[in-house]
């Protein structure tokens, strides 16, 4: 019944074996356990939330992944440096020797490809050195 969120298992069992003395309490423990799925609290996390466990964050689309490039990242005095996601080490190697570095790092942003520049995240030329 958890996997298929239905009561049928449980008749054809009762069928194929012909024990109609537990039809009651195996019908009521389906139909128990199919309302507790339906519900989205999870009994795990619940226990470890009341016990003060550590839990993985909620992970949630944030809306940066539908905007560019431009209107996410200040733009200095020269453009915004972008690193497709499917980048090679060579690429990479280019943008470097391209960039000139000035007084602080330059931020190279991750896009989805060069073409949309849909902002994924941003890397520093330190990180990339390194």
């Amino acid at each position: 019944s958890g996997v298929t969120g239905t009561v049928s298992p449980a008749v054809i069992i009762f069928e194929l074996t012909n024990q109609l003395s537990y039809m009651l309490p195996v019908l009521l423990a389906v139909l128990l356990g199919r309302a507790s799925a339906c519900v989205n609290v999870y009994i795990y996390e619940s226990m470890g939330k009341s016990r003060n466990l550590p839990s993985f964050p909620r992970i949630t689309k944030q809306s940066s992944y539908e905007r560019c490039v431009s209107t996410l990242m200040r733009t200095g005095p020269h453009d915004v440096q972008c690193l497709n996601r499917f980048s090679s080490r060579r690429d990479i190697e280019n943008s470097l020797a391209e960039t000139s570095f000035d007084s602080d790092p330059t931020d190279f942003a991750i896009v989805d490809s060069l073409d949309n520049k849909y902002y994924l995240g941003s890397v520093t030329s330190i990180q990339l050195l390194a």
